[in-house]
């Protein structure tokens, strides 16, 4: 079936990029690419689904596509899959459509990152690229990423019951002593620290490095489910995942950030806002 060919990929590309799972992509990608042809030459030439699923099967074909345009048209063909829908397949084709917009989201944001990068260093010199990350480093990946992300370690670390620590990662906002910040899960699913940090990184292989650490964590936090009724209250499910497997996936992260601050060249927190452990510690001296 076309729908379920597709929606392994466009759930595979909402949760994380492209060349992260290259290898299943491949595999995924050749199932629905006869389907589609044939569904194709009963299309009418000169119309935009036929045009759309022209270009999907173009993209499918394809080892390595540009990741935003097979998001793209994945979102398209949708208008397609979704005629005469039967009613025992209208949750799939629900959930394609939620997973192929957040995979058009997530792919939209790195191309747009990727364009900035790539006009940004025609324009600086080597030395001029290491110091523009050296203070993206010092100044938004301290603020919005490090610090915040250690606080919000620390403060679990502290507690003991396992409600306590649930708080942290399920909690709309939470304080950390300096007004309130989102907690894990919502931090995670907006992607901000990918937005105002990571991929701003012009170093390929530290922005790679750390766009794998932040995709392994946002996985596992990801996988403890957000039920919502229609007050807006809602109810954390961790039916595939476990609380301690969340704080094990968001520690590597943490400690793949720690040794990435240290290898820029940066030894002290700056401890603006958040002093988890204490002012200005140095990096090498904090043990998690």
């Amino acid at each position: 079936m076309i729908l379920q060919d597709l929606y392994q990929i466009v759930q595979q590309g909402a949760q994380q990029p492209l060349f992260l799972w290259l290898d299943d992509y491949d595999k995924l990608s050749q199932s629905p690419i006869s389907s589609l042809k044939k569904t194709s030459t009963k299309l009418h030439k000169n119309t935009r689904i036929a045009e759309n699923t022209r270009q999907l099967i173009s993209l499918l074909e394809s080892s390595k596509p540009d990741e935003f345009l097979l998001a793209k048209y994945l979102v398209y063909i949708s208008e397609l899959l979704g005629k005469d829908v039967p009613a025992e397949h209208r949750e799939l084709i629900s959930d394609y459509i939620r997973d192929a917009k957040e995979f058009y989201r997530r792919a939209q944001m790195s191309g747009f990152h990727r364009q900035s990068r790539e006009n940004l260093k025609k324009s600086l010199a080597p030395d001029e690229q290491a110091e523009h990350d050296l203070r993206l480093f010092q100044q938004e990946g301290m603020m919005y990423c490090l610090e915040y992300y250690l606080t919000i370690y620390k403060a679990i670390q502290d507690v003991t019951t396992e409600d306590e620590k649930r708080w942290y990662i399920e909690s709309q906002e939470i304080d950390l002593g300096f007004g309130n910040v989102p907690g894990l899960w919502i931090d995670f699913s907006r992607d901000e620290v990918l937005d105002k940090f990571i991929y701003k990184i012009l170093d390929k292989d530290i922005r790679r490095r750390l766009t794998e650490a932040y995709f392994y964590a946002k996985i596992g936090v990801m996988k403890v489910k957000m039920e919502c009724d229609q007050t807006g209250n809602c109810q954390a499910v961790y039916s595939n995942i476990t609380v301690n497997e969340v704080i094990k996936a968001f520690k590597k992260l943490v400690k793949t950030l720690l040794g990435t601050f240290q290898e820029v060249g940066i030894e002290q927190l700056s401890s603006v806002f958040f002093a988890p452990y204490g002012k200005k510690p140095f990096i090498k001296d904090i043990k998690i």
